[in-house]
């Protein structure tokens, strides 16, 4: 399986769900997932949000690496699933690559809080917008990651 995380600049929101994503399946064993991501509006090679580096290294995530990469039609055929930050990139997705629709996902589907209408578009804000948008990220990932791979996911005591 192939999943693509596609954002707007893929600095901040994509790349963090990538890496997280790639942390939670190497935790569960699962070693037949590959995941990228990509923006719509990227310029290709640019560093992640300093933010979005500090924040994953804390928690330990690495992103450091990272370099933003562009949404081509290439990226949409190699994908099996495509999931989107904001829900409002289908239209995006669906212009480079109109055979995409039925690979489309939004991460919004899967927040486990329904107060939340999306995930937070934290670029260009302060230190603690990129730490909310991580653990959304990270705690809607795991409600993802455990439906995707049949995985039991343990219920909260009391």
């Amino acid at each position: 399986m192939n999943v693509l995380f596609v954002c707007s600049g893929n600095l901040c929101r994509s790349p963090t769900a990538e890496h997280v994503l790639k942390h939670l399946l190497q935790e569960k064993g699962i070693n037949h997932v590959q995941v990228s991501s990509t923006g719509t509006v990227a310029i290709p090679e640019n560093p992640v949000a300093p933010f979005t580096k500090k924040i994953a290294l804390n928690q330990p995530i690495y992103v450091g690496d990272h370099k933003t990469v562009a949404l081509t039609a290439k990226w949409i055929q190699w994908a099996n699933r495509i999931i989107i930050m904001p829900s409002n990139h289908r239209e995006r997705v669906l212009w480079k690559g109109a055979t995409a629709n039925p690979k489309i996902e939004s991460l919004v589907d899967y927040i486990p809080e329904e107060k939340i209408d999306e995930i937070l578009n934290q670029y260009g804000l302060e230190e603690d917008a990129y730490q909310v948008s991580f653990y959304q990220i990270r705690a809607t990932l795991v409600n993802l990651v455990f439906p995707w791979f049949g995985l039991n996911k343990k219920k909260p005591v009391g």
